[in-house]
């Protein structure tokens, strides 16, 4: 599949004006094929035990794929061919970001723990979460997290002022 350009478009949050880049899938994942594949079916999987309403890691299953899974999916990334943890967490090149958020990762230089930054889901974890557990195929799972299992970089005030309660 051919590269496409990010188009970039600004967009007013809550108060708060944004840089919101359209990335294909492939791009925003920041992870390779493989690696997706792999992450889907583990929440294939969960979601089959957590749909067994007699299963005994029913919960657990639930936990892998809220708690677990959709950070994998937005916040990790590959560097020589290995995924390593939270790599892309607070990249803003990978996720829309506040443009306060910009101004401190830029000047933090860290894409993967930056103090003063929060990422946040755009779509809560719980809304996929039951999305995820609605599926019956790996192409469903797959569809749910490239269109929706995206994340977004505030500052932590930023945050707080818009996600209270949430």
């Amino acid at each position: 599949m051919p590269h496409r350009s990010p188009v970039k478009r600004r967009r007013r949050t809550a108060g708060t004006e944004s840089v919101h880049t359209d990335v294909p899938p492939e791009v925003a994942a920041r992870l390779s094929p493989g690696a997706r594949e792999w992450l889907i079916e583990i929440i294939f999987r969960a979601v089959c035990t957590a749909q067994d309403s007699r299963h005994p890691c029913r919960e657990i299953a639930r936990h892998i794929i809220s708690d677990w899974a959709l950070w994998r999916w937005t916040a990790d990334g590959e560097v020589d061919g290995v995924v390593k943890l939270d790599h892309c967490k607070y990249d803003p090149s990978h996720h829309e970001t506040s443009a306060t958020a910009r101004q401190v990762a830029a000047v933090r230089h860290s894409k993967k723990r930056v103090a003063g930054l929060a990422h946040h889901h755009v779509v809560s974890r719980r809304e996929l979460t039951d999305k995820l557990l609605g599926t019956r195929s790996k192409d469903e799972i797959r569809r749910i997290l490239e269109q929706e299992c995206r994340a977004r970089i505030y500052t932590t005030s930023e945050h707080k002022n818009t996600h209270r309660g949430t």
